[in-house]
């Protein structure tokens, strides 16, 4: 063969296994949601990585570009954060659902974007972010997680479970910054082969095949509660950032080609899949502009990357689905921890494009609202109403002074 033709043979070659490696960009913050979710809130591990898998690969047949599929932000931080249970996180997404395919087939999604403003939607990330990272010390404090001995003044296993999370966080940070998709994954695998030297969990013996399949229809009860403190708030969050901001990032990257990236198509396959897998105990998902933003900067241009990290997900949700919350608890909560405040820190950094007094205010006063009541609902209204007032006083400022009387 000449060298001539070996060339297009090994571009094309370099090509596909950029687009896989690309595939698994985001997996940053898929993994340690993901994982959260199971463990801690007791979702069904087979519908929640099957569920991504299957939407992962429906997005990259539909859309043909690496859309993200991403765990919903603000259901996943305020569920790991309060302790929530799978019937309450399965309300919410089900009326997440029925909310996004409404904004679909109506066109409403114009209309609530002028109402949650950028200061609102940045509050809303900042607040996620605070409550994840203040979650993620709950869990690096937490006592008794590995095998070591306590000295007389200080317990030398919070010790080392902080130093492990502050490693854990600052790696992903540098993965993050080198493009290395594969980070997440080699942490995880480190994480887990630490539990089982030293941590606290006895060595699980992996069996093949799904969790069960149980259908579980949330109470009225659980509806309500989920709707103040999960899905106002995750709405103005998705109609930001997995709707307007994903529909603008495909377009900067891919231009013409993002032609069907589309807001209210992004809502609907949304919208669909929430309600296919929300009664099955699965992870609420959304898309985003920054997973896409990951997705391209780790080598993924079309939909082949994603689509095989689905297919991967499917696989290990069908094959280990039913031993995998064991399998995921041999992690120290330290390892998870540290997952957890990458997350936070990075939800944190979003903020920074805030400008002036106004914009910077809005978001402060939700976020601390939301941190303090641990209700980002009642931020989001705290913002509003800032917003209000500060667009009140800015048209009376406006006006033109009223004509002498005569």
């Amino acid at each position: 063969m000449s060298a001539a033709a070996a060339t297009p043979r090994a571009a094309t070659a370099g090509r596909i296994v950029g687009e896989v490696a690309g595939g698994f960009g985001d997996i940053g913050l898929l993994a340690p949601l993901a994982v959260a979710l199971i463990t801690l809130n007791h979702l069904n591990a087979t519908v929640v990585l099957a569920g991504a898998g299957l939407f992962y690969i429906a997005t990259a047949l539909t859309y043909r570009l690496p859309v993200p599929v991403q765990p919903l932000k603000a259901v996943s931080a305020i569920a790991i954060a309060s302790g929530l249970g799978a019937s309450a996180i399965g309300a919410a997404g089900l009326m997440i659902g029925a909310v996004f395919v409404l904004l679909s087939v109506t066109g409403l999604a114009t209309w609530l974007q002028r109402v949650f403003v950028k200061p609102v939607v940045r509050g809303i990330q900042l607040g996620i972010g605070l409550l994840l990272a203040l979650a993620a010390v709950g869990m690096l404090a937490r006592p008794a997680q590995l095998t070591v001995a306590d000295g007389p003044l200080v317990s030398v296993g919070v010790v080392l479970a902080v130093a492990i999370g502050l490693t854990v966080a600052f790696c992903l940070l540098a993965f993050n910054r080198a493009g290395l998709p594969g980070g997440a994954l080699l942490l995880l695998g480190a994480g887990a082969a630490l539990g089982l030297a030293v941590g606290v969990h006895p060595v699980v013996d992996v069996a093949l095949g799904p969790a069960p399949l149980i259908l579980r229809l949330p109470s009225a009860f659980d509806f309500a509660s989920a709707f103040w403190l999960l899905v106002v708030p995750q709405v103005g969050l998705s109609i930001g950032n997995s709707l307007v901001a994903t529909a603008a990032t495909a377009r900067r990257y891919f231009g013409e080609a993002a032609r069907g990236v589309t807001t209210r198509r992004l809502a609907l396959t949304m919208g669909l899949a929430n309600l296919a897998v929300s009664p099955l105990g699965g992870m609420p998902m959304c898309h985003g502009a920054g997973g896409m933003t990951a997705h391209v900067k780790t080598g993924a241009r079309t939909g082949l990357g994603t689509g095989v990290f689905g297919a991967v997900l499917v696989v290990l949700g069908v094959a280990l689905g039913g031993t995998a919350p064991a399998v995921v608890g041999v992690l120290p909560p330290a390892v998870l921890g540290g997952f957890l405040l990458y997350v936070g820190l990075q939800h944190v950094t979003l903020a920074a494009d805030l400008r002036g007094w106004m914009e910077i205010s809005v978001a402060a006063v939700v976020a601390v609202i939301a941190v303090v009541t641990g209700n980002i609902s009642l931020g989001v209204v705290a913002g509003l109403g800032v917003c209000w007032l500060v667009s009140l006083w800015r048209s009376r400022r406006a006006a033109p002074p009223a004509p002498p009387a005569r």
